[in-house]
């Protein structure tokens, strides 16, 4: 193969990469909006509503939820002004002023 013909070979996949790099530009333009539509619609998602109860007294089997965390548990123990709550795998014990209540137990 002479170096003319490879000239024109490399000239060909440069303009076939190129091509193919408009075409991703072109279609990143129009898929970006609706991908942000997509993670604005996931923020708005909220996490499950605390019920706040003045004076209330939480007892075995509520679901709660610490403060400032997501982990939704139960109540398996309540001790003085601590509580042990189920995460499922994991128990955590915590003060009862750190949680909300998410649910009440089923009576």
């Amino acid at each position: 193969m002479s170096k003319r013909e490879r000239t024109k070979i490399n000239k060909a996949l440069k303009e076939k990469q190129r091509q193919k790099e408009a075409e991703l530009k072109k279609i990143e333009k129009e898929v970006l909006p609706e991908v942000q539509k997509v993670r604005v619609q996931k923020e708005k998602v909220e996490r499950e509503k605390a019920i706040h109860i003045k004076d209330y007294r939480f007892q075995l089997n509520d679901t709660v939820r610490l403060i400032d965390g997501n982990a939704k548990g139960t109540i398996e123990k309540i001790e003085k002004n601590t509580a042990v709550i189920n995460y499922g795998l994991f128990k955590a014990k915590t003060d009862l002023s750190q949680l909300e209540l998410v649910k009440k137990a089923p009576k």
